[in-house]
Order: structure tokens, then sequence, then C-alpha cells
């Protein structure tokens, strides 16, 4: 089996615009990262967006 094959990347999507751009702010946790879409500005948790 080849690893490399199952290497990939996926962008996350703002649900409300469709905008792949995002600023975040790091917590204490990686699970609470608030990330805010660049385009419309609404707020979403990591969890949130995968």
């Amino acid at each position: 089996m080849n690893p490399e094959k199952y290497n990939r990347n996926i962008s996350l999507l703002c649900p409300t615009c469709g905008c792949s751009d995002f600023s975040y702010e790091e917590g204490s946790d990686e699970t609470i990262q608030i990330m805010t879409c660049a385009s419309c500005k609404c707020e979403f948790n990591k969890d949130e967006l995968i």
C-alpha cells in the first residue's frame, strides 16, 4: 500500500458565504480556536467548521 495515495488536503468553507479564507485566534486548547471568515466576518470554532 502506498501511503502517498491517501495524503489529501481538504479546504474548509464558510457555511454562510462559501469563502475559504479565515483568520483565527488560538485558545488554550486546539479545539477552541475561533475562526473568523475573511468575507462575512462570521465566527466559528474549529469543530463547527469541520
